[in-house]
């Protein structure tokens, strides 16, 4: 019998999506970003939790999504990846749902372009659909990848 997974909502521009919680470390409101030169689109910048530099990945350009993302009135979802903690800065939390293996579906054929990249698969919470996101294909992505900064900094010398 397969256990419930535990998972923690969140909106991104009036999107509902979702992170496994055994990845989230904590959640942080408006916590101060410093701006660093060359990084990829989708790193809005560095903060520092608790002397630890974690990087914040502005959510909203990273998953094509309209508006701009700021550090303003942001929530950030620390996230332990691979070993390294990022930011993931999204517009309002939610709850943390139990979801049964079996209600979560693969993401429809239909759904096209950057959002079903980065769909782990789909899920429904009270009428609502969540789309549940695959980390390590987000955190690959270009907009938010080291080396696809590093490779526009080799371009510019």
């Amino acid at each position: 019998m397969e256990t419930n997974q535990l998972i923690c909502t969140f909106s991104v521009a009036e999107k509902h999506y979702g992170v496994v919680v055994d990845n989230v470390q904590e959640v942080l409101a408006n916590h101060q970003i410093t701006d660093i030169p060359l990084a990829p689109p989708g790193v809005l910048g560095l903060m520092n939790i608790r002397g630890r530099i974690v990087p914040a990945i502005a959510l909203r350009k990273v998953l094509r999504l309209p508006g701009e993302s700021s550090e303003e009135n942001t929530i950030n979802i620390i996230i332990n990846h691979g070993g390294e903690q990022v930011g993931l800065m999204v517009d309002r939390i939610g709850d943390i749902v139990s979801v049964q293996p079996k209600d979560i579906e693969p993401p429809p054929e239909t759904l096209k372009g950057a959002p079903r990249k980065f769909m782990h698969g789909v899920f429904p919470v009270q009428g609502t659909l969540y789309l549940l996101l695959d980390l390590d294909t987000l955190l690959a992505d270009e907009l938010c990848n080291r080396s696809a900064s590093r490779a526009s900094h080799a371009v510019l010398q």
